[in-house]
């Protein structure tokens, strides 16, 4: 089910349809409502493998270069978005090596358990990436100031 009601509109959207109110958008700063926002990457949790800590850097350097306000309180919530990318990289091997299907005793072809963990990590995943806008209809939720260049979003999904 899609979003309902009023979608706020971006500051970059407003200005341009002259719409913009001061009032109604906030701005960048270290502390507001008493969180206080991050200003550079924290180091990445040792319970994340090495695609875990990659990810973790590329998409927090892509975020705080791109304005968008990330509080130290959310870095739970982006450890288990961390988890869940290393996840699915783990079980998309593991379908590559062993196969999406397998033969049971019986002689029934069966669909491998890696399918279904990779479905359901991955729509845990999407759900989680909306709060911190990686999705693109999710970024106009967003307080941001983005100012991304294709190569930025090249780096960011090419690990």
């Amino acid at each position: 089910m899609g979003l309902r009601g009023f979608q706020k509109q971006s500051e970059e959207t407003a200005r341009m349809k002259g719409t913009f109110r001061k009032d109604r958008y906030v701005k960048k700063d270290k502390k507001i409502d008493g969180l206080e926002y991050l200003e550079s990457i924290p180091k990445p949790s040792e319970s994340l493998n090495e695609d875990g800590k990659r990810y973790w850097n590329n998409t927090l350097n892509h975020l705080i270069k791109n304005g968008f306000l990330i509080a130290k309180i959310d870095l739970f919530a982006f450890e288990q978005l961390c988890y869940k990318y290393q996840l699915l990289i783990e079980f998309t091997k593991e379908m590559n090596e062993k196969g999406q299907t397998y033969v049971n005793k019986a002689g029934k072809v069966r669909i491998s358990p890696y399918v279904k963990m990779y479905s359901e990590t991955l729509k845990a995943y999407l759900s989680m990436s909306r709060m911190f806008g990686l999705t693109p209809s999710s970024r106009e939720n967003l307080h941001s100031k983005p100012e991304e260049s294709e190569e930025d979003l090249f780096m960011l999904f090419h690990l």
